[in-house]
């Protein structure tokens, strides 16, 4: 799943620090995606992002665009959002 920051400013160079317990989900399973252009028209881009989420990461941060959410399921996935 993916949702557009509403509350929050881009991230840019903003480090995320746990400090809730809801964030507590993400410890240690949130990665950063730096070089995100915007709309994936790109097979390679779509590539790009996959490989920055990794294999344990539930979430990742698009940066000045939002977040991404991977889950076992899509039940899972919006759940972390």
């Amino acid at each position: 799943a993916q949702s557009p920051i509403l509350t929050k400013p881009s991230f840019g160079d903003v480090a995320v620090e746990i400090t809730t317990q809801d964030s507590c989900a993400f410890y240690n399973q949130c990665a950063l995606y730096e070089n995100f252009g915007g709309v994936v028209l790109a097979e390679e881009e779509g590539n790009n992002i996959a490989k920055a989420l990794g294999d344990k990461n539930r979430a990742l941060i698009l940066q000045n665009h939002g977040i991404l959410s991977a889950g076992t399921s899509i039940e899972a996935a919006v759940g972390y959002l």
